[in-house]
């Protein structure tokens, strides 16, 4: 399942999960995660530069959930026909591989 910010809930990714699902669920940057053994911290914050292809794996997501880990890919597509993208697209999903995952949103929103 592919969602946009509107279904960005923690509850309907744990839901899909317990169903077996895979999902990829697209987060608002104001979110927080945190990885193990580090601090929350709102997806904004991190230093990500056009281009780059980052994936956060096994981390909670929003302070409000302390107990389910879930995997952030955040993908800002580098300028493309001289165009950029504002910002990331941060991405809550339960694939592991962040190919997979970018090559499935490539599909869906780009094609």
């Amino acid at each position: 399942m592919i969602g946009d910010r509107e279904y960005r809930s923690t509850a309907l990714a744990l839901w899909l999960t317990k169903k077996k699902i895979y999902f990829i669920l697209r987060l608002n940057k104001n979110t927080k995660i945190k990885p193990r053994y580090k601090k929350y911290q709102s997806l904004e914050s991190l230093n990500i530069k056009p281009g780059d292809k980052v994936s956060y794996n096994h981390v909670l997501v929003t302070e409000d959930n302390q107990k389910d880990r879930f995997n952030v890919v955040v993908y800002w597509r580098r300028k493309y026909n001289n165009k950029q993208l504002a910002s990331p697209w941060y991405l809550l999903t339960n694939l592991e591989n962040k190919e997979e995952v970018l090559h499935d949103i490539c599909i869906a929103w780009w094609h």
